[in-house]
């Protein structure tokens, strides 16, 4: 059966950024799967766009990580489970050597628990065979515009236990949401006190507040975390959207 079938795909709203700029340059891609039919699938849709260059396809997730450091693609398509390193392991090692590249988790497996999973390691996405082409460049397009596409079931599941899981997470203020912005985007504190024009001490302490609200203790996990309770609101305030 062929991995692309017809599903529907549901869309979160905006993270970390409003948009990601135009590229008039083909965008470099990568896929990670043990299964060659699946990795020439991938291929085959994305080669009837030009908007598109394949730099990489790995049956390993272990060669992969070697590989993708070098030619360093703007998104990769990424299984989960293979012979060796898992492509959860991956996505969490590769994402803290390149904190900008986007990576879209295509998996067989519907799991909610998986998916937070691949989410705190840093993925942008998590879609689950089969999916037809068109819904594949529809996410991969909107995980480089800073959105996550998710599955339908999976995405159900996640409305449905977002109030438990956002009760979970201190909440954030204004301010300290600001910069968290900034730390998901890579950016040192330096940088974010002259984008938000306060001192560098003042963008240290609120950070530091950050990590004692959530019982954590490095960057690392507060972009982790960051990601998870950005994910929760905005699911929270589609539903309420819904029922309005």
């Amino acid at each position: 059966m062929s991995v692309f079938q017809p599903q529907v795909l549901e869309r979160t709203r905006t993270l970390f950024s409003d948009s990601v700029p135009k590229d008039p340059k083909p965008i470099r891609y990568c896929v990670v799967d043990d299964v060659e039919s699946v990795r020439q699938a991938a291929k085959l849709v994305l080669s009837e766009d030009k908007g598109w260059v394949c730099v990489g396809e790995y049956a390993s997730a272990d060669v992969a990580f070697k590989e993708i450091q070098l030619v360093k693609p703007r998104i990769v398509l990424m299984d989960i489970l293979m012979p060796g390193m898992s492509g959860l392991e991956c996505t969490r090692r590769l994402k803290k050597l390149l904190p900008n590249l986007t990576i879209l988790v295509v998996t067989g497996i519907p799991n909610e628990d998986l998916f937070w999973q691949c989410i705190r390691a840093g993925a942008s996405g998590y879609l689950v065979k089969p999916i037809t082409p068109t819904a594949l460049i529809t996410a991969i397009r909107d995980t480089l515009e800073g959105h996550i596409s998710v599955t339908p079931d999976i995405f159900t599941r996640l409305v449905e236990n977002a109030p438990e899981i956002l009760s979970n997470f201190p909440s954030l203020t204004h301010r300290e949401e600001e910069i968290m912005e900034h730390v998901a985007n890579g950016e040192g504190s330096k940088q974010i006190a002259g984008l938000l024009k306060i001192t560098e001490e003042t963008v240290n302490r609120h950070e530091a507040n950050i990590h004692k609200k959530w019982k954590i203790q490095s960057r690392v996990q507060a972009v982790n975390k960051y990601r998870a309770w950005r994910i929760n609101r905005d699911l929270m305030q589609f539903l309420c959207a819904d029922r309005e």
